[in-house]
């Protein structure tokens, strides 16, 4: 590996791990196109991509936590337990479809979130526990364990963590606060990245070297996505994220 791939692979690490910090997301949905961009085969990118969500995920969900406070647990335990099952599902499925179909496909998954975010009520201010702020927030942990087994299965299936579907469906579903929606969704994409990691691993798809230095540049990086959180409202976090997940789904499209 030369000293260019090198500092590439940290450089697109860290930039995936800032907004992973700041939007509380894995990652993957960034990653994943990154890594097409440079000629990584689409699956491989995939695998790659989960098994980075899992360290920078759950790096992210602590320091999240520590400053925040804003990891509900009693919600995010159910579904990671629904995720896992169908993350294996989704990594295996990703087989039969060829490449260009895949980044599609993706490309059609983040145009939705970004809809989903943008109609979605933002009905809530931060508590001082940031965990109950919101009229009508409830931990429903029937909808939480659904929301574990959608998600789960696309995190497979695409490489992605799941956050940028995630939140959308906690904000919406469960009208969780969306800074809690942030922390919360950390901690579960590691969780349903972990199961998908496993299923690519046995199908070949990680190169472990390359995900290392995607992992330190991630970790570098991370923190300061949380702390810029700080300095931004939810109404604008919440635009930040669809207007994100818009360019990078018009990205993933130019080349079809």
């Amino acid at each position: 590996m030369d000293f260019v791939t090198i500092m590439l692979s940290l450089l697109i690490g860290g930039l995936t791990g800032f907004f992973s910090g700041f939007l509380g997301v894995g990652g993957g949905f960034i990653l994943v196109p990154l890594l097409i961009f440079i000629n990584v085969p689409a699956h491989y990118a995939i695998g790659g991509s989960l098994a980075y969500i899992v360290f920078v995920g759950i790096f992210g969900a602590i320091q999240h936590h520590h400053r925040h406070k804003d990891c509900d647990f009693k919600i995010v335990l159910p579904m990671i337990l629904g995720g896992i099952v169908t993350a294996q599902f989704g990594s295996i499925a990703t087989l039969f479809f060829k490449a260009e179909d895949l980044g599609i496909m993706l490309a059609v998954i983040l145009m939705c979130a970004s809809i989903i975010m943008v109609v979605s009520k933002n009905r809530t201010e931060l508590d001082g526990e940031g965990v109950v702020g919101s009229v009508g927030y409830s931990r429903n942990i029937p909808m939480a364990v659904f929301i574990g087994l959608v998600v789960g299965l696309i995190s497979g299936f695409f490489g992605v963590g799941g956050g940028f579907i995630l939140i959308p469906m906690m904000t919406t579903l469960l009208k969780m606060p969306i800074r809690t929606a942030v922390g919360t969704s950390l901690l579960a994409v590691a969780g349903f990245a972990v199961s998908g990691t496993i299923g690519h691993l046995m199908l070949d798809h990680i190169d472990p070297y390359f995900v290392g230095l995607l992992v330190i540049g991630g970790i570098i990086a991370s923190p300061l996505g949380v702390m810029a959180t700080e300095k931004v409202s939810s109404k604008h976090l919440r635009e930040i994220f669809a207007v994100v997940l818009i360019l990078f789904a018009i990205k993933l499209l130019i080349p079809s």
